[in-house]
């Protein structure tokens, strides 16, 4: 599990954990090029494992913008491309 928000993996891990789901949370950036890296280091090392069997990503951002798509400027454009795409 990811960090998005202060507080968010609290109540996400107990929840998982209690359905008998191993899970781990870990502070990293979506927007950064090691956050791969980083989550799949993080589980291999935290479940004592070499293999990964399934990885699901759920990240997503997006700026609301009332004026619309073609009023988005270059830097929040590239901002959601980094972490969505």
């Amino acid at each position: 599990m990811i960090k998005t928000r202060p507080g968010q993996q609290r109540n996400l891990w107990p929840k998982s954990t209690s359905l008998g789901v191993q899970s781990i949370a870990v502070k990293t950036d979506a927007s950064s090029a090691n956050f791969g890296t980083t989550l799949v280091n993080a589980a291999l090392k935290s479940f004592t494992t070499e293999t990964i069997d399934i990885i699901v990503n759920n990240a997503g951002f997006a700026t609301p913008n009332p004026e619309g798509i073609a009023s988005v400027g270059f830097d929040e454009w590239d901002q959601v491309f980094r972490i969505n795409v």
